[in-house]
């Protein structure tokens, strides 16, 4: 079973509303996933999150999603290695903070021990890769944000919902636009 995060076809930013078209996939099968890998009896799993996968929102993506396009779903308790690299031609972080918290503004707290690539405000180099862990310990919603400087204001944001699910799944929604237009939220 998948959970869904995404209200109707919009996922809200504020002030902003971001139209997404359709799903285009939804992986509950570690063997299928190109970017989640687990192994349910250890209760770990392995996301492979990459900045600027595509050319989408000028490279401010992951995996090629925007504005929470992209949903990862951790049961409660396992151990979640990130191995985040970025593709992009300028420098990307990834944080893993509370659900509020995925506009570029505030401080950003870890929504667990780990949950953050090195140097976030600065970010990853292009082409570089880094590695963090983190055992999600909290059911609920969480932002993954880049945290350089008004990136994740520039939609460059994407969902972890830790659940009770016995297994992980990965989820990605496909964007009418990839370059977002502003509308006022209702």
């Amino acid at each position: 079973m998948t959970r869904s995060l995404v209200l109707g076809a919009a996922a809200i930013t504020g002030m902003l509303t971001v139209t997404f078209a359709t799903q285009i996939t939804t992986v509950s099968s570690a063997s299928k996933s190109p970017f989640l890998t687990w192994n349910a009896k250890k209760h770990t799993a392995t996301l492979s999150l990459v900045a600027g996968y595509t050319s989408a929102n000028h490279t401010l993506n992951f995996n090629g999603a925007i504005a929470g396009g992209m949903i990862v779903s951790i049961p409660k308790g396992y151990k979640t290695t990130v191995n985040f690299s970025n593709k992009s031609t300028f420098p990307h972080s990834a944080v893993i903070t509370a659900y509020a918290d995925r506009s570029s503004e505030g401080s950003h707290p870890l929504a667990f021990r780990g949950a953050s690539s090195l140097n976030p405000a600065a970010g990853t180099a292009p082409g570089a890769t880094d590695q963090f862990s983190f055992t999600a310990s909290r059911l609920g919603a969480y932002a993954i944000i880049c945290k350089v400087a008004h990136h994740a204001d520039a939609f460059m944001w994407d969902v972890l919902d830790v659940t009770r699910a016995k297994t992980p799944s990965f989820t990605i929604y496909a964007p009418l636009n990839p370059q977002p237009t502003a509308t006022p939220a209702p």
